[in-house]
């Protein structure tokens, strides 16, 4: 019924985390908002990626504006940075993305 559906469903066995694999990792929350336009999670979620960032976490939703209705998009994430990258190295490749993409980035230790 899925495959019918046009989905493509993966599973795999996933195991708890060694707890000395990330240790001297630090957390930060990273905050992206704008007009919501395709893209926004992949460009971010790549350059993540690329830079060997963790995803602890994302949130992610579309409102409506309530004057123009303009779809608006907003997506809170926590972020485990590996030692060896710095973090005003991240947010400014961040920044950067958000530029590009138009949307508002932000990058903070998180606090929990």
């Amino acid at each position: 019924a899925v495959g019918e559906q046009g989905m493509i469903v993966t599973t795999r066995s996933t195991h708890p985390d060694d707890p000395g694999q990330r240790s001297g990792w630090l957390p930060y929350s990273v905050r992206v908002n704008g007009a919501d336009h395709q893209g926004i999670i992949h460009d971010v979620a790549q350059l993540l990626a690329d830079r060997g960032v963790n995803v602890e976490s994302m949130d992610t939703e579309t409102v409506l504006a309530p004057m123009s209705g303009t779809p608006l998009f907003t997506m809170d994430a926590v972020v485990l940075l590996p030692p060896e990258l710095s973090y005003r190295e991240l947010s400014l490749e961040l920044e950067a993305v958000g530029l590009e993409m138009n949307v508002d980035v932000e990058m903070e230790p998180y606090k929990g």
